[in-house]
This record gives structure tokens, sequence and C-alpha cells, in this order.
């Protein structure tokens, strides 16, 4: 297989254009590895793009993880009413299992609420990020075009001056 070139100005332009590795990878001629060494190499920090590009995909597999916990939550409320409805009338011995058996339906549904709750706070601040995200890319764009500019040189500074001191050049 000849060995292919990957153009730094191309590379950045595409993963800045929002494009993933595999995607960058498939239009340069190249392999995923290959495109992830390079982005190493040149200190792009794909991770945290991708985590703030994939946060609305993020925020809606939230929303049916929410959405399975209810279902999940309303089965075991409803075993829970079917075991009080058995236990009534039951004394001794057989009343104690209903009760464990009560019990570990209530824990269950403490460790559910604790999963929704997990699972709400995640939804809450995805969407945060990316309200936050748009608003101030939004207004530094508006307002000030030529401090946006300038704010994307000096990323690009941060990255080669990082790139500089990996490769020991200062």
């Amino acid at each position: 297989m000849p060995t292919r070139i990957l153009n730094d100005n191309s590379l950045i332009a595409l993963v800045q254009a929002g494009q993933s590795p595999k995607e960058i990878a498939d239009k340069m001629g190249v392999g995923v590895s290959a495109v992830c060494k390079r982005l190493k190499r040149l200190k792009i920090g794909m991770v945290r793009d991708v985590a703030l590009r994939s946060a609305s995909k993020i925020v809606g597999e939230g929303i049916k993880g929410l959405r399975q916990l209810e279902k999940i939550n309303a089965a075991i409320n409803l075993e829970l009413d079917r075991i009080e409805e058995d236990a009534n009338g039951l004394t001794g011995a057989e009343r104690e299992r209903f009760q464990e058996q009560r019990l570990k339906h209530v824990a269950e549904i403490r460790r559910q609420l604790g999963l929704y709750l997990d699972f709400y706070q995640v939804h809450i601040h995805g969407e945060e990020v990316i309200k936050f995200q748009q608003l101030l890319v939004d207004t530094v764009k508006e307002i000030a075009p030529e401090a946006w500019a300038i704010f994307i040189k000096r990323l690009r500074e941060i990255h080669a001056i990082r790139s500089d001191l990996d490769m020991g050049m200062m």
C-alpha cells in the first residue's frame, strides 16, 4: 500500500469543521490510527471537541435512559403493590418473607431513583454546555469578529507551542 502524506492544514480544517477521526481518515484516504497519531502530535484535542459535538446525542440517549428507568420503576411499583396485597392477613414467618420482599423492592426503587437523578443531572448539564457554548460563540462573533479571529489564532499558537515543546525545539 502506498504511503500517504497527511496535510496538516487540511487535517486541521477538517477537525474545525467538526469531522470525526473516522470521517477525516475516509476523506484523506488513510487509516483512523494515522489520523489520531497526527492529531496527537499536533496536540489537537479531539476528545473535548468530540465530547462537545456529541453533547446533543448524549442528551438524547439520556432521555431514552430516563424512559427506561421509568418503565422499570413502574414494574417494581406494580410488584410492590402485589406483594402488599398478598401480605394482608398473613402472620408469622409468611409475613416476614413478604416483608423481606417488600424491603428488597423498596431498596431497588431507591437505586432506580439514584440512577434517575444521575441521568437527569447529566441531561441538564449537557443542555447547559450546549447552550453556553453556542451563546459564547454567537456573542463573540457578533460583537467582536476580530476578537474571535484572535481567539482562534491564539488557540493555534498554544497547540504549536505544545507541539514544539514535545519535539524538544524549545
